[in-house]
């Protein structure tokens, strides 16, 4: 439900109620979705991932071109793979396979626009995405990103096409990503930020930091 910027409400007939995502498997029950500014993505109980939204970056992904649209939901291209987590931010989307390897799709993703493809890194537990920018958090807890670094969302590291790890953390137990910073929560219960500073809930800069006064956050 709500707006229908680049068909991602994934249904022929957009409203502002609640209604079904049209070209889903009849008989396979969701267990994630999540919505970026104009692309959905789900993943099913099966481990197969659909998307919807706009054209350039669900339509390579899913086979579905020719059209400014993906109007409707459609299996993407994740042959041989089971999925077991999703993230989606703006018109980037990120896959996390049963593996611990992770695919992206989308505007910035991957340097292959619109296409999946596989991101260079392993031994991944859970992933996040920002506007330009992922994040993987390793099972060692140990956090990576890569993408653009205008804000210093990946750490202060710089841009960079493959994952680098994000600098002076403590082990890591999950994490999130923002538009315009990134945050850890850490297996003490305590809350890491980096990126601009009108999201960091904290003084200082790109470095990562924690943020005072929170504690015991699960």
């Amino acid at each position: 439900w709500a707006t229908d910027f680049g068909g991602a409400l994934g249904r022929d007939n957009p409203s502002n109620l609640p209604n079904f995502v049209d070209g889903l498997p009849v008989g396979v029950k969701a267990k994630a979705v999540s919505a970026g500014a104009w692309t959905s993505v789900a993943l099913l109980e099966n481990g197969q991932v659909y998307a919807w939204g706009f054209g350039p970056d669900v339509g390579p992904a899913t086979g579905f071109t020719g059209q400014a649209e993906v109007p409707t939901a459609q299996r993407v291209n994740l042959p041989g793979v089971i999925a077991v987590g999703i993230a989606t931010r703006y018109r980037n989307s990120l896959v996390l396979t049963s593996g611990g390897e992770v695919y992206g799709f989308g505007r910035s993703s991957t340097s292959q626009e619109g296409y999946v493809a596989q991101i260079n890194i392993n031994l991944v537990k859970a992933i996040a995405v920002g506007d330009g920018h992922g994040l993987a958090l390793r099972y060692d807890g140990t956090v990576w990103a890569w993408g653009v670094d205008n804000h210093g969302q990946m750490g202060g590291v710089g841009d960079s096409v493959n994952p680098v790890q994000v600098p002076g953390l403590p082990p890591i137990k999950a994490i999130t990503a923002t538009s315009y910073g990134s945050f850890a929560l850490d297996e003490a219960g305590n809350v890491w930020s980096w990126g601009q500073r009108i999201v960091l809930g904290r003084t200082g800069d790109t470095t990562p930091a924690r943020i005072d006064g929170l504690t015991g956050v699960k």
